[in-house]
């Protein structure tokens, strides 16, 4: 919140609200109180529970396909043939 604050700052008749991240949050809490530090919070945590779950779902495809492929790699021509597929696919 007081990154947030410091960047959007814009002078107000010459002089700085927040001057720095300890003596800016000092004035939040004083002008605010304690629970103004947490405003935002919510979004924050749903955007890292959104990247996270892109992040494993993207492991978890491109880890499947390495195994496919490494699996399609080893495995004997004889599999590989249509033949020996239309045996047990219907």
């Amino acid at each position: 919140m007081i990154k947030v604050r410091l960047q959007l700052e814009r002078k107000k008749g010459g002089g700085r609200e927040y001057q720095g991240f300890l003596r800016g949050s000092a004035h939040l809490i004083r002008t605010e109180g304690i629970l103004s530090l947490g405003k935002g919070l919510d979004a924050a945590v749903l955007r890292a529970l959104l990247y996270g779950s892109v992040r494993i779902g993207y492991d978890f495809f491109t880890c499947m396909l390495l195994i496919f492929v490494v699996y399609m790699i080893t495995l004997p021509k004889s599999f590989k043939s249509k033949d020996f597929m239309s045996r047990y696919v219907t």
